[in-house]
């Protein structure tokens, strides 16, 4: 068995192309913070590790911790849609692992589905329905005496709110 190891090894360095086995852990809650952790073969220093979609993955903060291992830190999470995304490990000069399947979870629940019940994995968000708030941008605080003005626009104080109305121009 020993053998049989060593040769694949042989055979994942000629090849140039890292392996990626696992993704651990395989399912994250919807909008929070995540260590994963990547189990393969053949990674190297300049590996890093592309998250999203077929045809729109993007690289994540990674790091490489042996030829078998890198950790992957996800600082903000993810929305629920799509429930399903592509973990894909690129070293060198093109050489990428076959991709691997993350899923989020929806606050609170399962991950994600449409109405049929198949999990939303387009990569485009639910537009029947607009019952999900949380994947809508929200404006949590605005300072408005922090706010710059632009020429043409007019900046009026009315007594604890503030009025900003473009000037009609000739």
């Amino acid at each position: 068995m020993t053998a049989a190891l060593l040769i694949l090894a042989m055979a994942q360095s000629a090849t140039g192309a890292p392996i990626a086995a696992a993704v651990s852990p395989e399912v994250l809650a919807a909008y929070r913070p995540a260590q994963l952790t990547i189990a393969g073969g053949g990674f190297v220093a300049d590996c890093r590790v592309l998250i999203g979609t077929p045809g729109k993955l993007v690289p994540v903060r990674s790091r490489v911790i042996s030829d078998s291992e890198i950790v992957v830190e996800l600082t903000a999470g993810y929305g629920p849609n799509p429930a399903r995304r592509q973990v894909v490990v690129a070293c060198g000069a093109g050489g990428r692992s076959d991709p691997l399947w993350l899923t989020v979870e929806a606050e609170g629940g399962p991950p994600a589905t449409d109405p049929t019940g198949d999990l939303v994995a387009d990569g485009s968000p639910d537009s029947s329905s607009d019952d999900s708030p949380a994947e809508q941008p929200r404006v949590l605080s605005l300072d408005p005496g922090t706010l710059g003005v632009a020429p043409g626009v007019q900046r009026r104080d009315l007594g604890g709110r503030v009025l900003i109305e473009a000037m009609e121009t000739d």
